[in-house]
């Protein structure tokens, strides 16, 4: 996992798959201004997210890992927290590993938690679970973020 800012993220190039096809946009004024939605890039394959959401509870949340994609989860508005802990330290849920939507849920009792602020940035790798979106404190509070999903080589 990589915890930094939208700034230092290119230090980070040689780590992330289709860095050439991503960084173009990895710009926070463009993707604050942006709809919510889904829009793919030009290989087909990535895509990103544009999401604008309250914040909830770390327990009205779930971890989740994937195994083909990597994210990039990028504040663009707001606070939140995310959890994290290594894959090899979840309890995978009974449904299993959903391959259609690359996901699979868990949960853990000894999480990590870093909290996240417009501009930051956060790279789960796929032995990177996380649980992501939840608020400071009880206080939910509207966030807006872009998740970039590449593909893993």
């Amino acid at each position: 996992m990589i915890k930094d800012t939208i700034e230092e993220l290119p230090r980070y190039a040689s780590v992330i798959p289709k860095w050439d096809l991503i960084a173009p946009q990895l710009q926070l004024e463009r993707l604050a201004g942006m709809d919510v939605g889904r829009y793919d890039l030009e290989d087909g394959v990535s895509y990103f997210l544009i999401a604008h959401y309250q914040s909830r509870t770390y327990h009205e949340n779930q971890f989740e890992f994937h195994r083909k994609y990597i994210d990039i989860q990028v504040i663009l508005e707001g606070i939140e927290l995310i959890y994290t802990a290594p894959v090899s330290r979840m309890m995978p849920d009974d449904a299993g590993y959903d391959p259609e939507n690359d996901i699979q849920f868990g949960t853990t009792s000894v999480p990590d938690v870093l909290m996240f602020k417009a501009g930051d940035v956060a790279v789960f790798f796929p032995e990177d679970a996380h649980n992501p979106n939840c608020s400071v404190g009880k206080h939910h509070l509207d966030v807006k973020k872009a998740v970039f999903k590449v593909p893993v080589l």
